[in-house]
């Protein structure tokens, strides 16, 4: 087992595979993947796909 993060990706990258990311609602309704790969907000909570600098700080 990999120790750690670094180490899965160096393994997968080793063995010829990828990996995609894929973005999740805040509060874990949806995935932004496939037919809702395009949203801007949760269809269900109607969160933000996206982290606003507004609130740090």
């Amino acid at each position: 087992m990999p120790k750690d993060c670094y180490e899965d990706k160096k393994i997968i990258k080793d063995l010829g595979l990828s990996y995609e990311k894929i973005h999740i609602c805040p509060k874990d309704y949806v995935l932004y993947w496939n037919e809702n790969a395009n949203l801007k907000a949760c269809p269900n909570c109607n969160l933000s796909r996206w982290e606003s600098n507004e609130s740090k700080g």
